[in-house]
């Protein structure tokens, strides 16, 4: 879920949807609504209970098996901090920690310390018209890749108030931080996706984006120091929960962590057998028998062991969970329950985007319940 002010009307909305992944391996993605926040204030329980209002037109609630995809706010991690488990989103955070490096001094009371790129980043906004929205700040790459583009061409047509601005551009800094954040617009790309599972992503694209930050000898000094602010930030402040490392392990390219490091997947098989334990502990209480389940941890230790025999480059996780849950019952339920979960809130902004159209400065009295009708 997310939140969306309406530029013409300041009505707020929040827009909500649904994952689901059914026993035939099928991942759905349902439209809840964008409904009218007019609630008296912003604060986490007046939140918590507009979001189960809303929940309750469809006969769902929050319970401690559910999972909520929000926004990294305080409010939100307030407000379903209970009866659920919240997972932050993947892009917000990177775009957040992308624009702390582009426009901040301090964060969390520590320097940011990447004043040359700022300064080339000032100029470049101030000489374009058009720039990039507030709350995607990744489009930011795409205004200095364009301007790079053009750069040679702007001298002679450019605007003599503008000249000493223009003038103070270094070009090949500018080009080395658009060459340096073509891995971070892939990253977007890849957590952004809405037709298959995105979780299993975020741990090998986080160490991806990590090495892109080490330190090479011809780099610029500028470049330098935004790259020592950004992998601090994603190393320190990116939290991983126990889901990101569930989706990863049951993916079966992916669960030996050859990109991460063996604590990880150390990690991962813990909270795997675990969540194995639990279940079959759960079936024990809900049936008549006295006996747990036997060969449950073996089950996973096969999977681990296991090879792939279908090696091909699409990412369908699905369709090897389709082929192989008769085989790993336990590690099925685990990834149908994990895999559902969204990597980012993507689907919440489009729905914002398809709202913008619709509410135009022609259509100012469109009703708010009418608008939520026609988009969802």
């Amino acid at each position: 879920m997310d939140s969306w002010t309406e530029g013409h009307t300041g009505i707020h909305f929040r827009g909500v949807f649904l994952h689901h992944i059914d026993q035939n391996n099928e991942l759905y993605v349902f439209v809840l609504g964008c409904y009218p926040y007019d609630e008296g204030d912003q604060k986490a329980p007046t939140i918590r209970t507009f979001v189960e209002k809303c929940l309750e037109e469809y006969g769902l609630q929050l319970n401690s098996e559910k999972y909520v995809m929000s926004d990294n706010e305080n409010k939100m991690k307030s407000a379903f901090n209970f009866q659920c488990k919240r997972i932050g989103c993947s892009s917000r955070y990177l775009n957040k920690q992308l624009e702390h490096a582009f426009t901040s001094e301090t964060v969390d009371k520590q320097l940011v310390n990447c004043v040359e790129v700022q300064t080339l980043f000032t100029h470049v906004k101030a000489l374009v018209t058009h720039t990039y929205s507030d709350t995607r700040f990744n489009g930011a790459f795409y205004m200095l890749n364009v301007f790079l583009m053009v750069f040679d061409e702007l001298f002679p047509v450019i605007n003599s108030t503008h000249l000493e601005e223009f003038a103070s551009i270094n070009k090949d800094l500018l080009q080395e931080i658009c060459e340096f954040l073509i891995p971070f617009d892939t990253v977007f790309q890849e957590l952004s996706e809405t037709n298959r599972p995105t979780l299993h992503r975020v741990i090998p694209l986080r160490k991806y984006l990590l090495n892109c930050c080490e330190i090479q000898p011809d780099d610029h000094n500028g470049i330098r120091k935004l790259k020592i602010f950004l992998k601090r930030r994603i190393e320190c402040s990116w939290i991983l929960t126990d889901e990101h490392y569930l989706a990863t392990i049951v993916h079966p390219k992916l669960k030996d962590f050859q990109t991460g490091s063996p604590s990880d997947r150390e990690k991962a098989i813990r909270l795997s057998k675990a969540a194995i334990q639990n279940r079959a502990i759960s079936q024990l209480i809900s049936s008549s028998t006295s006996n747990l389940p036997p060969l449950c941890l073996q089950e996973c230790e096969e999977y681990l062991n296991s090879t792939v025999i279908n090696k091909n480059d699409e990412d369908d996780i699905l369709e090897y969970w389709t082929n192989n849950k008769n085989q790993f019952p336990n590690i099925h339920a685990i990834a149908r329950k994990v895999l559902a979960i969204p990597a980012s809130n993507t689907e919440v902004e489009r729905l914002f985007s398809h709202s913008k159209k619709t509410m135009t400065d022609k259509r100012t009295r469109l009703d708010p319940d009418r608008l939520n009708k026609l988009i969802s």
